[in-house]
């Protein structure tokens, strides 16, 4: 597969050019997975939609008639669990989604994206750490590689980006640095202050990138070592408050920001990042499983613990309250180690 040799972080044409290139040759293979990913990223994002245009609708009455007809013979169970649920959705499978305000949170419905199978997030590990897994889910498995839009150097290291499945954000994909290597996901110095350096780097071009970091145990769905990559016209809830309902530092360096997460690295605390040019958010939160979780919620990923919810029933978005969604976000509270 031929990528681009220019990066997509230089600039926004650049990465929106990428991003929909991408979602074009998957349409263009005519495979369910690729066109569910299309779809979802369709729902997401209304440039997208547009880009996609009628090719998109052609290949969902396709994909349509031939389940009928055969059923998913040449798709995975998940994607057939996920075409089937989107059937039963009929027109409202691609429909946009819907965000509102409830107080300072960022509310979603998102229908698509309820259809999502649980992969790790779902599990109670008791410990940030677990070795990579090569006969499990990762990147480097033969189906996902066609779901990369880029890869090639950025900062010294060979990078992959991939589509985000599920999308919830503009241009919403994952950052997995040296993916051949089988990096669990755990974080080092060396690679917060490399992943620090391509968004500083990427600034002028992309001011409103945002990369984000799911530890394991704090939501993320791949034991793979991966960031989110998105853009966002306006900051995350928790980048502009005063107060927060978990203990959310903010730094403005990599070496100081390395040594808090290292603090807790050695008290097994899982974490979420943000990280925007200039600063990086650090919030420490109880491991997921150790929490019951509201109705309301599939997961608290960096998304929640910044302040967004994606619902996936619309009496949840329509209902859903800022006092009800501080309160959810005060039990994942932890202190910082002393």
């Amino acid at each position: 597969m031929m990528f681009p040799a220019t990066s997509p972080l230089d600039s926004a044409h650049a990465l929106e050019s990428a991003f929909q290139a991408g979602l074009h040759r998957l349409l263009a293979q005519r495979r369910l997975a690729g066109y569910i990913l299309c779809a979802a990223n369709a729902a997401a994002d209304p440039a997208v939609r547009a880009a996609l245009g009628a090719a998109l609708d052609e290949q969902g009455h396709h994909h349509a008639r031939c389940f009928a007809r055969d059923g998913c013979a040449d798709a995975g169970e998940e994607d057939c669990t996920v075409f089937a649920g989107m059937l039963e959705l009929g027109e409202a499978a691609l429909a946009p989604t819907q965000v509102r305000h409830a107080g300072p949170f960022e509310v979603q419905f998102n229908r698509l994206r309820a259809l999502r199978p649980p992969r790790v997030s779902r599990l109670a590990p008791d410990s940030l750490y677990r070795p990579f897994d090569p006969d499990g889910f990762h990147f480097n498995r033969p189906f996902m590689l066609e779901e990369r839009f880029w890869e090639g150097d950025l900062g010294g290291r060979t990078v992959s980006l991939y589509y985000n499945k599920y999308p919830f954000a503009r241009c919403h994909a994952l950052l997995v640095p040296t993916r051949e290597a089988g990096l669990p996901q755990y974080l080092d110095r060396e690679t917060l202050v490399w992943v620090w350096e391509q968004v500083s780097q990427a600034a002028t071009g992309l001011p409103d990138l945002l990369l984000t970091y799911n530890a394991f145990g704090a939501c993320a769905s791949v034991n793979h070592l991966h960031f989110h990559l998105l853009r966002r016209d306006t900051p995350l809830p928790a980048m502009v408050a005063d107060t927060w309902p978990v203990a959310i530092r903010t730094f403005t360096a990599p070496e100081a920001a390395w040594d808090a997460i290292e603090s807790l690295h050695a008290e097994s605390i899982g974490y979420n990042l943000l990280l925007a040019p200039g600063r990086i958010w650090i919030l420490p939160r109880r491991r997921q499983g150790s929490v019951p979780l509201p109705p309301w919620s599939t997961g608290f990923t960096w998304y929640e613990m910044a302040g967004g919810v994606v619902t996936t029933r619309e009496a949840d978005y329509a209902a859903l309250t800022a006092d009800a969604i501080s309160s959810a976000l005060a039990t994942h509270h932890v202190p910082w180690p002393a």
